[in-house]
């Protein structure tokens, strides 16, 4: 496919196929990076405190249930942007192949302060 490209193809089939396989690729590229992640860091690394009174310091936060992450996402606005990486449409019906990752990076970003340099 490539960056802002369609395939070529007139068939629906065909064009279904090479869709289906640009994305498995890319759910198995992710899972790989996720792996080799979580075997570079080390167990000894620390862990957020226990959550004291001072919730304004944003020192601690409580991880998000696969339920809470899926009725967040499915209640995002219906529009997108140009600029999106995946039309909105497409990653509500893409959800339920898409969540186990997602809740992962999410709850690792707030376990461990770090975020994608995207964003």
């Amino acid at each position: 496919f490539g960056a802002n490209k369609l395939p070529n193809e007139s068939e629906d089939s065909i064009i279904a196929q090479k869709f289906s396989s640009f994305f498995n690729e890319k759910v198995h590229s992710i899972y790989s990076n996720i792996d080799i992640k979580n075997q570079e860091m080390s167990l000894s690394q620390p862990v957020f405190a226990q959550c004291g009174s001072d919730v304004r310091s944003l020192s601690c936060f409580k991880e998000i249930s696969i339920e809470e992450l899926m009725d967040l996402a499915l209640n995002l606005p219906d529009k997108s942007c140009p600029l999106d990486a995946m039309p909105i449409n497409l990653f509500k019906e893409s959800l339920p192949e898409l969540i186990h990752v997602l809740h992962y990076i999410v709850n690792e970003s707030l376990r461990t302060g770090q975020f994608p340099t995207a964003f």
